[in-house]
């Protein structure tokens, strides 16, 4: 079958796909080193739509447009390659995950391979694609391909429909007004539904647009200065989107714009060769990069996922090392199989039998075995089996929300105020209130076992992802849970009141670096409560560590080398400078305290995640429900309970007579 060339090859488009695979790249080995390194997916789905729809276009002026021939390149330039690391995910996964971790690989692998691994981990999973528990599953990135792929069901069709518009000014009208309309429909999405806005189509169906409406637009060349401009803007959008839009931020949505408009500005400036812009992005290291970004974006996740799964994280020297390895195999792959599979002159039925149907079913029969066993191999016994005979099974630390005493809550009701299980070392209503967001949750342990030393009772309420502030609170909460977190504040704030004392706690060292001058604005809550006669106890972010894993003894099991507490300590010179601030702002305040647990976390500054050879926390950030109490009897038994929760007992004993 003869393979008729539609478009003049554009080197500046594989030098904006090398941008693009870099910045997501970099992103996932060490996130503080391109901060909106994630967007560049998107530019991709800008280029995507911009070159499929060109072609399109120019297949359907031509009289040549079939949807045979359409799906017969799609599978040639997406599957082969797709499947192939699939496989080799799977391989590995077999010998290096535990059971429960084969078993989600299994079903994920079954998503990809029939494009709907975004629907999965949107619903099968339900987390973030900046959480924790993200960075360990192998075939995470494979969300983007579904979207692209789902994308592709539909949109030949409706680009047959807008070409065919005789008038080309209503064509364009239709198209940028489709493509402004899915923007609000992501910017909606991504207030009222987050997860689902990132990984699903609707949200993100307006950046494939934005560069399908770009390929529609007249073919005009732009002059040598507008072409310059546009060239010199869209490289500083993409770097502004870079460096600028980060975790922190709602996504996609407007935030998107930088990155999806720049992308289209840097593509609309190569339709006049020659330009500053274009030139740098057609040299050769920068075009050769964007030749094998397809094989490197489907390698280099697998890569990460798997260094972090066995060894809890990734030192800057091991990231260099997952670079090298990971562009080793997408040369590997783009020679061998990417480049094959594109070339193959095969009619449309033979590439969908060999190229997709023969080994998606092979590799979906692999999946389903291993779904069926519970994570067991095909000729090892099913899990259940073998818990059958060993019917002991170590459970990892949970986090503190799954005790019935820790009053987490995405959104707190009026109940959960009243609700007696939420008072510790007491019965009747105490005069202090623990109050926060996830730090606050996690430190009730913490407080509890000096409560029991002090002989004073509290009450804890927590706001997932919302610090503990009395004006605006929602606007510097996690984006997820914005409008839970204004209606927790809502309840939380008018009952402040009933208690004397209040000791808060969030996540302040993330809160400091989304933004900038928080540590003020959490004061001036704090002169507030002050100002209406409280006294306040501010507790200090607990060491964050550089790795934990809380399945660690479990996979040691299997993987003889790990050495769990030893992976986990790390040397920190000292406490994080928002503590600092929040310590000398209690020390030249009266009633206002504060407190860490630095010494225990971190003696003579060596941080660990261990203590006493036990495991205290769940999270890279968060005590474990029984790790909090450990550390708390540790703050007791070593004298280190600041003098104020002494005065704290002594007062409410008062109280009490």
């Amino acid at each position: 079958m003869t393979e008729t060339p539609t478009r003049i090859y554009r080197p500046d488009i594989d030098g904006l796909r090398a941008i693009a695979i870099l910045a997501v790249v970099l992103f996932h080995i060490e996130r503080s080193w391109v901060p909106g390194g994630f967007a560049g997916v998107d530019i991709f789905f800008v280029i995507s739509g911009y070159l499929i729809t060109g072609h399109i276009a120019k297949d359907v002026a031509a009289g040549r447009f079939s949807f045979a021939e359409f799906y017969r390149r799609r599978i040639k330039r997406i599957i082969p390659a797709l499947l192939f690391v699939v496989f080799a995910s799977y391989l590995v996964g077999s010998f290096l995950l535990l059971p429960a971790d084969r078993h989600q690989l299994a079903a994920s692998s079954l998503a990809s391979i029939f494009f709907v691994a975004n629907v999965y981990f949107t619903y099968a999973l339900d987390f973030s694609y900046f959480s924790h528990a993200s960075e360990t599953a192998p075939l995470l990135h494979i969300w983007s391909l579904g979207v692209e792929e789902q994308f592709y069901l539909v949109w030949p069709a409706l680009t047959l429909l807008l070409v065919k518009i005789e008038r080309r000014a209503v064509m364009v009208a239709v198209a940028g007004l489709s493509v402004a309309a899915l923007l609000v429909l992501s910017q909606e999405l991504v207030s009222a539904a987050p997860i689902f806005a990132y990984y699903m189509l609707p949200a993100r169906a307006f950046e494939l647009g934005i560069g399908g409406f770009l390929a529609l637009l007249p073919e005009r060349r732009p002059g040598a200065a507008a072409s310059l401009a546009a060239g010199l803007a869209g490289i500083a959008l993409i770097a502004f989107s870079l460096a600028f839009i980060n975790a922190g931020k709602s996504f996609p949505g407007f935030n998107a714009m930088p990155a999806t408009l720049g992308a289209a500005l840097v593509i609309f400036a190569g339709c006049r060769p020659g330009n500053m812009v274009s030139r740098i992005l057609g040299l050769g290291p920068m075009v050769g990069l964007g030749l094998i970004s397809y094989s490197l974006y489907l390698w280099h996740w697998p890569v990460v996922a798997y260094i972090r799964y066995v060894w809890g994280g990734m030192s800057p020297a091991m990231g260099l090392a997952a670079l090298a390895l990971m562009l080793v195999l997408a040369i590997f792959s783009y020679i061998a199989v990417e480049m094959p599979c594109r070339l193959a002159r095969w009619s449309f039925l033979r590439v969908f039998t060999v190229q997709f149907a023969l080994p998606a079913t092979v590799l979906a029969a692999l999946s389903l075995v291993v779904i069926a066993r519970d994570g067991g191999f095909v000729v090892t016994p099913a899990v259940s089996e073998t818990r059958e005979a060993s019917p002991v099974v170590h459970m990892p630390p949970q986090p503190p929300y799954m005790s019935e005493h820790v009053c987490q809550r995405n959104m707190v009701v009026a109940a959960d105020l009243k609700d007696p299980k939420c008072i510790i070392n007491g019965k009747r209503e105490p005069s202090i209130l623990l109050w926060g967001d996830s730090n606050a949750a996690h430190y009730v342990g913490v407080i509890g076992a000096i409560a029991k030393s002090a002989h004073f009772s509290f009450r804890n309420i927590a706001h997932s992802a919302c610090p503990p502030l009395l004006q605006n609170g929602a606007d510097y909460a996690n984006p997820t849970f914005k409008q839970m977190c204004a209606e927790s504040l809502k309840v939380v704030i008018p009952a402040l009141k009933a208690y004397h004392t209040l000791i808060i706690a969030a996540d302040w060292t993330t809160d400091a670096l989304l933004f900038p001058g928080f540590a003020a604005i959490e004061l001036d809550t704090v002169k507030q409560l002050l100002d209406a006669g409280k006294t306040i106890v501010i507790l200090g972010r607990a060491p964050v560590m550089h790795t934990v894993d809380p399945k660690c003894a479990e996979k040691s099991k299997q993987l003889s080398w790990i050495e769990c507490e030893k992976r986990s300590m790390y040397a920190r010179a000292d406490t994080y400078p928002i503590n600092k601030t929040f310590k000398a702002f209690a020390d030249s305040h009266d009633h206002v305290y504060y407190f860490n647990v630095d010494d225990v976390i971190c003696p003579h500054h060596l941080c660990s995640a261990y203590l006493d050879h036990q495991l205290v926390y769940y999270d890279n950030g968060h005590f474990s429900m029984d790790g909090a109490w450990l550390v708390g009897h540790k703050v007791v038994e070593e004298g280190l309970v600041p003098d104020f929760f002494t005065r704290l007992g002594k007062a409410t004993a008062e109280n009490r007579n």
